[in-house]
């Protein structure tokens, strides 16, 4: 191994020497010799192999046990959590946004009101929908809402134009303005284009140009807001509604059921699918609450009643003893008057024998 080798000629050289030796075609190379040059590095490579195969087999089977424990465990006690409660927990998790991604969904709110601001000035804007309930997912479009109190004219002055006088129509034009100033100030992704949707509610939708968020605004629209607090309130009230929304989002969205547009399920649609979901057992839990009162206030109104009854009862017993003594009273008095009468009677009599007697 450490004696010098004789170098092979190049294979040019073999082809003349093929030719002119009258060989039709080169001998083959012969095989490099790794093992003899450089045994150390094979036989690492070789105690490196066999280890990762050792290692590959123990965490295999050590898997292998760990699922069989865990399938025997959750199979045997069905009081803990199961697996697909585990996995929910886990997507949850893991669609939190990290604090990257919240930065640039403040800071691409924030630009976008500095727009809304130059262009309509007075105007305030708010977040709602699943970045304020805290359900988004990532990528999860931003939900805006430009609100400005309307100026109030004097009386017998007419409307600047005709547009003020619908609502949906001043939106649209309030939206078109600020499309030219979120266009002119850079807000907005070039590439992207600006698209005003004539809908019930007209939005103006753009990809935001530093975070490449979809901005969806929208002018005076404040049924969003109140909808964002009921569910933030639903949710303070029940834990359990944030998990299965997020995981039935995630769902909607890998199946491309997501758009309402497109005749998917929106988040407040969902929110009231996943809140009736829970509303039957608090529903039959309020039915069962209501009947044990009824049932303690029926036993509390005959415990009443056993009372008073028994309060009667005993107030008529008392008048009773007490006319009966007034009745033996007045028969006592009445026989001692009897008995007075009949000593007179009797003192009278002896009274008249005497007088005869003295007579006589």
């Amino acid at each position: 191994a450490t004696l010098p080798r004789k170098r092979s000629p190049p294979r040019r050289a073999w082809l003349r020497r093929g030719a002119m030796s009258g060989l039709a075609r080169p001998p083959p190379r012969p095989p490099p010799l790794l093992w003899r040059r450089r045994p150390a590095l094979s036989r690492r490579l070789v105690s490196a192999a066999r280890r990762t195969a050792a290692t590959t087999s123990t965490s295999l089977s050590s898997a292998a046990a760990t699922t069989a424990t865990t399938t025997a465990s959750s199979s045997s006690s069905a009081a803990g959590p199961s697996q697909l409660h585990r996995q929910m927990l886990r997507l949850v998790e893991l669609t939190q946004p990290t604090a990257r991604q919240a930065k640039e969904r403040e800071l691409a709110a924030w630009w976008t009101a500095k727009a809304v601001r130059e262009a309509a000035p007075g105007a305030t804007v708010h977040i709602f929908g699943s970045t304020a309930t805290g359900c988004q997912l990532p990528g999860s479009d931003l939900d805006l809402v430009a609100i400005r109190a309307p100026s109030r004219r004097k009386k017998g002055v007419a409307p600047e134009s005709a547009a003020e006088l619908a609502p949906h129509s001043r939106a649209f034009e309030q939206l078109r303005k600020i499309q030219r100033r979120v266009r002119a100030s850079g807000v907005a992704d070039q590439r992207d284009p600006l698209v005003v949707i004539r809908a019930k509610v007209p939005l103006l939708r753009f990809s935001e140009k530093r975070s490449l968020l979809s901005v969806d605004l929208s002018w005076n629209a404040t049924d969003g807001l109140r909808n964002s607090q009921a569910i933030r309130c639903a949710m303070e009230a029940r834990p359990e509604l944030r998990p299965l929304m997020l995981c039935v989002k995630a769902l909607l969205r890998q199946r491309g059921l997501n758009t309402t547009v497109e005749g998917g399920i929106g988040s407040y649609l969902l929110f009231a699918m996943v809140l009736e979901h829970f509303e039957p057992r608090a529903r039959l839990e309020a039915v069962r609450r209501e009947a044990v009162r009824r049932a303690k206030a029926a036993q509390g109104a005959a415990a009443a009643a056993d009372d008073e009854v028994a309060e009667v009862v005993e107030l008529a017993v008392e008048a009773a003893g007490t006319e009966a003594a007034k009745a033996a009273e007045a028969a006592e008095a009445a026989e001692a008057a009897e008995i007075s009468e009949v000593a007179g009677a009797v003192e009278a009599a002896e009274a008249a024998d005497a007088a005869e007697a003295a007579e006589a």
